[in-house]
């Protein structure tokens, strides 16, 4: 058997989908990645998937630029001749559902979210309901990373039929993405040697004297103004006037170069950074000692997306959250258990949920930090995501 993967990043494939990949192998697929080519090309061949370089761009609205995509795509899955397509993202779920109209294969689709499309009704999201309810149709399969969304797609008459799951988003591995052996070493462990010379302040009140660190909240992914960059960034202005070195606020994620929005908000994360209200990681292919050496990681997001890749993997760490009241964001979280969810857009009660850790006892915040972990364990383990895969596609390994 033959399994295509369509996404618009060589680096999504292996970070995210690699144990996927893994799972198909094991059960005698042979697996091809098409995708923009770049750095994480030699990645996936290294896990053995043919790799397809085809020019994807995923914000690009230019019709010549689609139409390059459109028959790049066409003659990349001509050549593969796949048994199963596992398409990711709203471009990909739409070309390579246009393309069963013209070649044969099974359709897996996964709606990862629902991007910018759907902000604001008007005319690009009328037609990308309008391609959504065509391309859908030839779907064996749609999955969905929370219900909401699926229920939209339900109303808007958009699956006419076709069968559809939701999943418990994108999964996460729990046996990478653990907490560390030791908690106390881990926080005490600053991020390089030159920002460890930075840290020798008070312990907060309540807390243990040996812990000297900075109570840390960590927020982290993609620098898009809809995820709350904003929002964390007003909350550290008040919070550090309070609290000073205290307490540390850490931005973590790439700029979207193709995004003018994203490179304003990088540029307001490092007047923020400059004025000491906030740390500025850059960007790192390895989050998981980052994540780690957290205390708390934040979220107020209003992006449509799935369910947070980050919050997915903070919990699995054990770490306590902040989010919004919003969808996939919500389902990360049981109020006053494992952390707070937060009114999207309002900086007074993500201050108030950040002051509330800020007062927790380091014995408060352990326990809230079990409870992000055994959701993650119960819920979102990726297990279920990839037998679930299996399934669709018809490989079922031991």
């Amino acid at each position: 058997m033959k399994v295509a993967i369509v996404y618009n990043t060589a680096w999504y494939i292996y970070n995210f989908r690699r144990n996927l990949i893994r799972r198909l192998q094991a059960g005698g697929a042979t697996v091809h990645a098409i995708c923009p080519p770049g750095p994480f090309f030699e990645a996936l061949q290294d896990l053995g998937v043919i790799c397809h370089p085809i020019a994807l761009e995923s914000h690009s609205k230019n019709p010549l630029t689609e139409i390059r995509t459109f028959i790049q795509l066409y003659r990349a899955l001509a050549e593969i001749c796949p048994d199963a397509v596992l398409s990711f993202t709203i471009k990909c779920n739409l070309y390579c559902g246009l393309m069963r109209n013209l070649l044969s294969y099974q359709l897996i689709a996964n709606v990862t979210g629902l991007g910018r499309a759907f902000d604001r009704p008007g005319i690009f999201c009328n037609l990308i309901c309008r391609l959504y309810r065509f391309s859908l149709r030839r779907a064996n399969t749609v999955f969905f990373q929370n219900s909401e969304d699926k229920d939209l797609f339900a109303k808007l008459d958009l699956l006419r039929g076709v069968h559809s799951e939701v999943l418990p988003g994108s999964g996460v591995d729990i046996k990478e993405f653990r907490p560390s052996e030791d908690s106390a070493a881990s926080n005490s462990t600053s991020i390089s040697s030159s920002v460890a010379a930075l840290y020798s302040v008070a312990p907060l009140e309540g807390r243990s004297a040996s812990e000297k660190h900075p109570l840390k909240f960590l927020m982290f992914g993609r620098l898009l103004p809809k995820k709350g960059y904003d929002d964390f960034l007003s909350a550290a202005h008040l919070l550090k006037q309070t609290y000073g070195e205290k307490v540390e606020f850490q931005i973590l994620g790439p700029v979207v170069d193709s995004d003018p929005e994203s490179i304003q908000l990088l540029a307001r994360i490092e007047r923020a950074a400059i004025a000491g209200e906030v740390l500025y990681l850059g960007q790192s292919d390895s989050v998981l000692p980052i994540i780690r050496q957290a205390d708390v990681v934040v979220l107020p997001s209003s992006y449509n997306e799935g369910v947070p890749r980050s919050l997915l993997e903070a919990i699995a760490c054990g770490k306590p959250v902040i989010t919004t009241d919003w969808k996939g964001c919500r389902e990360t979280v049981v109020p006053n258990r494992n952390g707070f969810l937060v009114p999207v857009g309002d900086v007074s009660k993500l201050v108030q949920a950040i002051n509330s850790l800020i007062a927790a006892t380091p014995e408060k915040l352990k326990k809230m930090g079990t409870e992000s972990r055994k959701l993650a364990e119960s819920k979102f383990d990726e297990n279920f995501v990839l037998q679930k895969y299996e399934a669709v596609v018809g490989l079922m390994t031991s």
